[in-house]
Protein backbone atom coordinates (compact mmCIF):
# COMPACT_ATOMS: atom_id res chain seq x y z
CA UNK A 1 0.00 0.00 0.00
CA UNK A 2 1.33 3.21 -0.75
CA UNK A 3 1.29 6.22 1.36
CA UNK A 4 -1.49 8.02 -1.13
CA UNK A 5 -3.54 4.84 -1.12
CA UNK A 6 -3.40 5.13 2.15
CA UNK A 7 -4.30 8.88 2.02
CA UNK A 8 -7.11 8.41 0.02
CA UNK A 9 -8.47 5.32 3.04
CA UNK A 10 -7.87 7.53 5.84
CA UNK A 11 -9.26 10.49 4.61
CA UNK A 12 -12.23 8.23 3.12
CA UNK A 13 -13.23 6.71 5.76
CA UNK A 14 -11.94 8.15 9.39
CA UNK A 15 -15.11 9.74 10.29
CA UNK A 16 -17.23 6.70 9.52
CA UNK A 17 -15.00 4.54 11.39
CA UNK A 18 -14.96 6.88 14.27
CA UNK A 19 -18.74 7.47 13.98
CA UNK A 20 -19.25 3.67 14.08
CA UNK A 21 -17.29 3.57 17.29
CA UNK A 22 -19.11 6.12 19.30
CA UNK A 23 -22.23 4.17 18.38
CA UNK A 24 -21.27 1.27 19.68
CA UNK A 25 -20.85 2.75 23.20
CA UNK A 26 -17.18 4.09 23.07
CA UNK A 27 -16.51 7.87 24.35
CA UNK A 28 -15.39 10.48 22.10
CA UNK A 29 -11.86 10.49 22.81
CA UNK A 30 -11.87 6.49 23.21
CA UNK A 31 -13.62 6.56 19.03
CA UNK A 32 -11.22 8.87 17.65
CA UNK A 33 -8.10 6.41 19.56
CA UNK A 34 -9.23 3.40 18.35
CA UNK A 35 -10.13 4.19 14.77
CA UNK A 36 -6.62 5.61 15.16
CA UNK A 37 -5.54 2.40 15.90
CA UNK A 38 -7.88 0.63 13.17
CA UNK A 39 -5.79 2.38 10.62
CA UNK A 40 -2.25 2.23 12.46
CA UNK A 41 -2.77 -1.42 11.96
CA UNK A 42 -3.34 -1.46 8.37
CA UNK A 43 -0.32 0.64 7.89
CA UNK A 44 1.90 -1.27 10.00
CA UNK A 45 0.69 -4.57 8.71
CA UNK A 46 1.12 -3.11 4.86
CA UNK A 47 -2.68 -4.57 4.34
CA UNK A 48 -3.94 -4.70 0.58
CA UNK A 49 -7.12 -3.32 0.82
CA UNK A 50 -9.72 -3.57 -1.32
CA UNK A 51 -11.45 -0.10 -2.23
CA UNK A 52 -14.71 -2.33 -2.73
CA UNK A 53 -14.74 -4.04 0.55
CA UNK A 54 -12.31 -1.64 2.75
CA UNK A 55 -15.27 -0.25 4.73
CA UNK A 56 -16.75 -3.85 5.93
CA UNK A 57 -13.17 -4.92 6.64
CA UNK A 58 -12.64 -1.43 8.45
CA UNK A 59 -15.69 -1.81 10.47
CA UNK A 60 -14.84 -5.66 11.43
CA UNK A 61 -11.69 -4.19 13.26
CA UNK A 62 -12.87 -1.58 14.42
CA UNK A 63 -15.76 -3.72 16.12
CA UNK A 64 -13.15 -6.37 17.42
CA UNK A 65 -10.65 -3.61 18.56
CA UNK A 66 -13.59 -1.81 20.93
CA UNK A 67 -14.51 -5.15 21.96
CA UNK A 68 -11.10 -6.30 23.34
CA UNK A 69 -10.61 -2.65 25.15
CA UNK A 70 -14.03 -3.57 26.97
CA UNK A 71 -13.05 -6.46 28.21
CA UNK A 72 -9.89 -4.94 29.45
CA UNK A 73 -11.25 -2.69 30.64
CA UNK A 74 -13.60 -4.70 32.67
CA UNK A 75 -10.75 -6.80 33.99
CA UNK A 76 -8.95 -3.80 35.35
CA UNK A 77 -12.39 -2.71 37.27
CA UNK A 78 -12.28 -6.06 38.78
Amino acid sequence: MTKEEFKHLFDSYFDTVRSYLFYRGAGVDEASDLAQDVFLRIWEKQMDVDPKTAIRLLYKMAGDMFISQYRRSKLEMS
